[in-house]
């Protein structure tokens, strides 16, 4: 993506962002995807398309990176070396 696309992304994103504020809904990832696909709905300029499209698949991997980080089991730690570490808290819970 060249400069130029990024901008209008990083633009498009920001117009959806205050859209939500605006209008006293939430602002989360879920939301901002929401509002992206009405805006992509409506648009009929080829190139804001393009870069709603990309928004939108810029989102959606953001969204399934943060459910594949929390399908993990909770309170453990992943290791570089691939042995799994308990946090403090974890080793907390298991002394009482």
């Amino acid at each position: 993506m060249n400069s130029s696309n990024k901008k209008l992304t990083d633009t498009l994103i920001g117009e959806a962002t205050l859209t939500l504020i605006i209008n006293k809904k939430p602002v989360n990832s879920q939301a901002l995807l929401n509002e992206l696909n009405t805006m992509r709905r409506r648009e009929i300029d080829t190139d804001r398309l393009m870069a709603l499209q990309s928004a939108i698949s810029d989102i959606q991997r953001y969204i399934e990176s943060k459910e594949a980080d929390s399908a993990g089991h909770k309170g453990v730690k992943h290791r570089t070396d691939g042995r799994k570490e308990l946090s403090m808290n974890e080793i907390n819970k298991n002394i009482h």
